[in-house]
């Protein structure tokens, strides 16, 4: 098997528009909740929301959604850093893998809300709704004719988005993939886990006994895979290796997890195996943390 690294990623979040400037928000503690303003919901108990402040203009085509955007500014971030020539890869040996779960709903939303109001709307909006669209914009972006894989599993699914990528890198079969995700606010997302009770209105605090709930934002990370022969040989920074990955379901709860997290042990032990780690050469271990009583 190919050893598989990271030479170049992306991130646009509510507190940067750049890995950078989100590292730093983190380290210095701040967080970009605000006031919902993105979506007009004055009836949900929460109005707090993690928002990304996109320039006017930036990445805008008169067929291009928001969460496309999103994702489109990260990879041109994981691309720029990369350095690599997309003209020097064979099509085919070029994939993108994207978790994108919900990424298409405001477009159906947006249409649907103009036919409700006795409009034609426009025709184009229904294309975007399906989750696999903003897997092909990246792919388009790169010229990527190898496979394609959209990962809806809600919060597990851009990392394994990147663990997918990371199995084709190392069998010999891609030479560079784009794997992460996008994500942008919805009317259904935000009123669906207002239902569940599962959102707390003022910012969540993920480790405290009196923990309420998550607050919804959005977003988008991406990263470029590459073989680690082919990194070295063309003098690219290498960022991080990936060692592999572990994946596993505890069928216990459609929204809880197992009380004794057994499927999250399993999922653990299967990545320490797939990257021949111990528990003891584990550095750091990042929390699910969506604030609510079970997580």
């Amino acid at each position: 098997m190919r050893r598989v690294v990271v030479t170049g990623l992306g991130f646009v979040t509510s507190v940067g528009l750049d890995a950078e400037r989100t590292w730093t928000a983190l380290l210095d503690g701040r967080h970009g909740l605000r006031r919902l303003s993105v979506l007009d919901l004055p009836l949900e108990p929460a109005q707090t929301a993690g928002e990304v402040d996109l320039p006017q203009g930036l990445l805008e085509a008169p067929r291009r959604t928001r969460g496309e955007r999103i994702a489109l500014l990260a990879l041109e971030q994981a691309l720029a850093q990369s350095g690599v020539r997309l003209e020097a890869v064979p099509p085919q040996r070029m994939g993108a893998f994207q978790g994108a779960a919900t990424t298409g709903i405001p477009s159906a939303e947006e249409y649907l809300l103009a036919r409700r109001r006795g409009e034609r709307g426009k025709p184009v909006l229904p294309v975007h709704q399906t989750p696999a669209a903003l897997t092909d914009a990246l792919a388009h972006r790169l010229g990527a004719a190898g496979p394609r894989r959209t990962v809806m599993n809600a919060c597990s699914s851009s990392v394994l988005a990147l663990g997918l990528a990371w199995e084709r890198i190392a069998a010999d079969e891609l030479d560079l993939a784009v794997a992460g995700g996008a994500e942008c606010l919805a009317r259904m997302t935000y009123a669906g886990f207002s239902s569940l009770k599962a959102m707390d209105p003022e910012p969540c605090r993920p480790f405290s006994r009196d923990r309420a709930g998550m607050n919804l934002g959005e977003g988008g990370a991406q990263f470029l895979l590459e073989p680690l022969d082919q990194a070295r040989a063309r003098g690219a920074e290498i960022l991080a290796e990936v060692c592999g990955y572990g994946a596993s379901l505890d069928a216990h709860h459609p929204t809880a997890p197992h009380p004794e997290g057994q499927g999250a042990v399993q999922a653990m032990r299967q990545a320490m195996a797939c990257g021949g780690l111990n528990p003891e050469d584990v550095d750091l271990v990042s929390a699910h943390a969506t604030a609510t009583p079970a997580n």
